[in-house]
C-alpha cells in the first residue's frame, strides 16, 4: 500500500481535477416536483427541459466496529410513493484508512459495485 502522504496527495490532485468539472447549475428540472416561483421563472427564461422524476436512490456503508469490514447498501424507490423497487447489499473490505476530507475515495468503490449490478427494467 502507498504511504498515507503519497495517497493523500494523489487524492488531493484528483479532487482538484474533478472540481474543475463541477457544475452547480441545473440544466433540467423535474416536472412532477414542486418548485419555487423564482425557480419557475428561471425554467421559463432558460427553456429548460422537463423530465419526470420516477426513481430515487440512497446508498450507505455501515462498518463492523473496530474493523475495516463493512456492508454497502443501495436502495431504489419509486417517486413519489417511496415504495422500494430494488435493493442490494454487499460485504466490502476497505482497502484504505479513513483520511478526513477523502471519505469518498475510501467508500465509493464498494458502492460503485452495487450500481454496476443495478438492473434497468
Amino acid at each position: 500500500m502507498a504511504s498515507i502522504e503519497k495517497l493523500t496527495e494523489e487524492w488531493r490532485l484528483e479532487q482538484t481535477r474533478l472540481k474543475k468539472k463541477l457544475s452547480i447549475e441545473d440544466t433540467n428540472f423535474w416536472s412532477n416536483v414542486p418548485v419555487s416561483k423564482e425557480y419557475e421563472k428561471k425554467i421559463s427564461e432558460n427553456k429548460m427541459k422537463a423530465a419526470k422524476l420516477e426513481l430515487v436512490a440512497g446508498v450507505d456503508i455501515s462498518f463492523f466496529k473496530g474493523t475495516n469490514r463493512a456492508v454497502a447498501s443501495l436502495v431504489v424507490m419509486n417517486f413519489p410513493s417511496l415504495k422500494v423497487v430494488y435493493e442490494a447489499y454487499s460485504a466490502v473490505e476497505m482497502k484504505y484508512p479513513y483520511i478526513a476530507g477523502y471519505l469518498a475515495f475510501r467508500e465509493v468503490p464498494g458502492l460503485v459495485a452495487l450500481f454496476k449490478e443495478l438492473k434497468v427494467e
